[in-house]
């Protein structure tokens, strides 16, 4: 099994879950704003707890990936892949070469998403970043499956009740809602 890094991660910051859905949640009064700011604190917090729970980032983002040598199929470790930007590996010289995207296939299942390489090619030897997948990746607003939305809604409102210290940091509902999604390994 080859071993994939995930080398950087840029975060879109989009809302895959509104104010006033939380708020309705919550059983706060839209009309009240003083809460407002903290609500939206918890809201960030939950989704970044969801993806550090699942391992891979929940909001859409755009991750590079790096791999030591060639392999026709590359696992990503993060899903789902909605695109692949680009595919570039450095050859037996070193020279960074594009793959076009005539020579590879992306494959995406619910639990594994992957790319084949359909035509062979040497990579520099002993180079762990022999080849850089950039990838987009994660969910938007209207992608988002249900179960994470309602993992997200229970961390928050976990939070919005306890605000304090507790015995218990973790919510045993959102686990179970974001397992399906979790990236083992």
């Amino acid at each position: 099994m080859l071993n994939y890094t995930v080398v950087e991660a840029i975060v879109e910051s989009i809302d895959l879950v509104t104010l006033d859905e939380v708020k309705d949640h919550l059983r706060v009064s839209k009309d009240i704003d003083l809460e407002d700011e903290i609500i939206q604190v918890y809201i960030e917090a939950a989704v970044d707890s969801a993806s550090q729970y699942i391992g891979a980032p929940v909001n859409s983002s755009t991750v590079v990936i790096n791999a030591p040598c060639y392999s026709n199929k590359i696992v990503f470790p993060v899903r789902p892949v909605t695109a692949i930007t680009s595919i570039n590996y450095a050859n037996k010289e070193g020279v960074n070469t594009p793959l076009e995207a005539a020579e590879y296939k992306a494959v995406n299942y619910r639990h594994e998403n992957k790319v084949i390489l359909l035509n062979a090619f040497d990579t520099q030897p002993d180079n762990e970043e022999a080849i850089t997948i950039t990838v987009q990746c994660g969910y938007t607003a209207e992608t988002l499956p249900g179960s994470i939305r309602r993992a997200i809604l229970l961390e928050i409102a976990d939070m919005y009740t306890y605000r304090e210290d507790r015995k218990e940091i973790t919510n045993k509902a959102s686990e179970a809602a974001l397992r399906p999604y979790r990236i083992y390994g």
